[in-house]
């Protein structure tokens, strides 16, 4: 869900940056009330499936035995996703206090196990999140916005060495 929303967020991002004035390069058709609404549409899949993305990994990191509240988490993601379009503030709110909650329980984690692989997995989580905080200060100070890019892609190669680490066992 993660990654699918990052390809969404790559694509729109790289029609825009190598896009003409007034068309769709890679389509060469004009940009129209119809092409506005795929965008808007693609933006809004991108939020819902970071944000869903998110709650599944806050659902399996504390290990959720009972299924009963997961339309309730569902919809807090569907209305998190619809508010994050209106007003992006909340969607990065949203993330953060997801992330929070994982990065508290991989802290709590790394406290009992103190091993190199759950270092690299709290640490990770912690700089994703560490990510957010500059995406919201980057709605009122639009420098900050790179940081906030690059930190979370250094969370997410770390996170990436960790699981191979993980997996490699």
């Amino acid at each position: 869900s993660i990654a699918a929303s990052f390809l969404i967020n790559a694509l729109m991002n790289a029609e825009v940056f190598f896009g003409r004035v007034g068309t769709i390069p890679a389509l060469d058709i004009p940009i129209t009330t119809e092409v506005f609404a795929l965008y808007r549409a693609a933006y809004i899949t991108q939020l819902f499936l970071m944000l869903s993305g998110y709650m599944f990994l806050t659902i399996l990191t504390f290990k959720f035995e009972d299924k009963r509240p997961l339309p309730l988490f569902l919809y807090l993601t569907v209305v998190s996703t619809i508010l994050g379009y209106k007003w992006v503030i909340a969607y990065y709110i949203t993330s953060f206090v997801l992330l929070s909650y994982i990065v508290y329980y991989y802290y709590e984690n790394y406290l009992k196990k103190k091993s190199a692989k759950t270092l690299l997995i709290f640490a990770s989580f912690k700089v994703i999140t560490l990510a957010q905080i500059l995406f919201i200060l980057a709605l009122f100070f639009k420098q900050v916005y790179f940081f906030g890019d690059l930190a979370e892609l250094i969370g997410y190669i770390t996170l990436l060495i960790g699981l191979v680490l993980v997996l490699k066992k």
